[in-house]
């Protein structure tokens, strides 16, 4: 069997252009800092990114995002979103999709992604939140 992979981008701001062309806006390439143990923030971003043999496409897609302290949010796709077979010559299908959450708290921790799949579920990293020194 062949290996799925996934992998999460976190933004403050996602849109898609005309031409599908994914514009981030506000990227958290590092930890994320606050300044007190506890902040709430308007929104979030995070575009999954999920790869897969295109012998074995996925049959069923669920996103996982579990902030620290808090239960985790979960967001199934569709499965009439997820693209057609590739064309001749392609080995591998690329499955990418934007969830928003909005009004989240922030606390130290570890931001945790996943993708549950028919098969299991596969962790797609995360982003930390630490608190500034004072």
């Amino acid at each position: 069997m062949n290996e799925r992979k996934a992998s999460v981008i976190v933004c403050d701001e996602f849109t898609w252009s005309l031409t599908g062309k994914a514009n981030f806006f506000g990227v958290y390439v590092q930890d994320i800092v606050i300044p007190i143990p506890e902040v709430t923030i308007n929104q979030m971003v995070f575009f999954f990114s999920v790869e897969t043999d295109a012998n074995d496409p996925f049959k069923q897609v669920e996103l996982k995002v579990e902030f620290p302290g808090s239960p985790p949010f979960t967001q199934p796709i569709a499965m009439d979103a997820l693209p057609m077979p590739p064309p001749a010559g392609r080995t591998k299908i690329t499955y990418r999709f934007p969830i928003m959450l909005q009004q989240r708290v922030l606390r130290p921790g570890r931001i945790a992604t996943s993708v549950i799949h028919e098969r299991g579920e596969l962790s797609a990293g995360g982003v930390w939140i630490v608190q500034q020194p004072t």
